[in-house]
């Protein structure tokens, strides 16, 4: 399987300028054979950008039918950041949509928000694994790779391939980094992070939009500004990892959420 993630620089808050920046990475990526493309947090409308329930959507508009035109043209699956908006004027999710063919749009409303990312949205409170042509597939989003009890559950619930849409910043790189590797292999699972580059409004982003295998090595990663990267995946690796490192057969569930009694407070 062929998959794909885009590395880009956001215009704050115009999304036609965004779409057109997307749309020739997007068309490479589909031309090339790619069933799965990845796009960063709140691509759309950059990350920085300031009336957030202006630009915010349901999912079913604007950027959800430029995603589609290319999984029906291309039969293949595209997951994006986006603002989403709630039913309560004025709250919004950081949220990214599961664009699959002509079918009903997902959504992941992202769980742990960064900094002032609490006042600007309000929490998601589900993880949810997909299926993408048979294959497990799950979102999270940017500060959430260094959560790996999300990304723990999500495998327990059948995820084979873990995505990352995010705006991670440069001063954190080195967590970027070491996350993104290790979610991979503690889980022994694929995953697909797709990040900012450049700078938005003094912020600057750490890129490293990257391709890693089961064994936590980066297997394709994006150098530049607006840049896609590919490469070919065997999901039997997954299960091949998983018998040569048991992490998962052999973690004692039981002790779970246990309070120890000889561990001072």
């Amino acid at each position: 399987m062929k998959v794909a993630v885009i590395q880009m620089t956001c215009t704050i808050g115009d999304k036609n300028a965004n779409f057109e920046k997307a749309a020739p990475m997007i068309e490479e990526a589909c031309q090339n054979g790619a069933k799965l493309i990845v796009l960063p947090e709140l691509f759309n409308t950059g990350y920085c950008c300031r009336d957030d329930w202006a630009l915010a959507e349901t999912g079913n508009d604007k950027t959800y039918e430029f995603l589609k035109y290319y999984t029906v043209k291309y039969d293949t699956s595209i997951m994006a950041g986006f603002i989403e908006r709630s039913n309560v004027p004025g709250l919004v999710y950081n949220s990214v949509m599961y664009v699959h063919k002509n079918e009903k749009v997902k959504i992941y409303r992202k769980m742990y928000l960064w900094g002032a990312e609490k006042n600007r949205f309000i929490r998601g409170e589900e993880l949810s694994v997909w299926k993408n042509d048979g294959i497990n597939t799950a979102a999270q989003i940017c500060y959430e790779v260094g959560f790996s009890e999300n990304a723990r559950m999500l495998t327990f619930g059948g995820a084979e391939i873990i995505c990352y849409s995010a705006a991670f910043g440069r001063a954190r790189g080195y967590a970027w980094d070491l996350a993104t590797r290790a979610r991979a292999l503690e889980n022994g699972c694929f995953v697909l992070a797709s990040n900012h580059s450049s700078d938005e409004d003094g912020l600057e982003f750490c890129g490293m939009s990257r391709i890693v295998n089961t064994k936590g090595e980066v297997i394709a990663e994006a150098t530049k500004d607006n840049e896609v990267v590919m490469a070919d995946i065997d999901i039997n690796d997954i299960y091949k990892q998983r018998d040569e490192i048991p992490y998962l057969r052999d973690i004692r569930t039981s002790y779970l959420g246990k309070e120890y009694s000889n561990i001072e407070k």
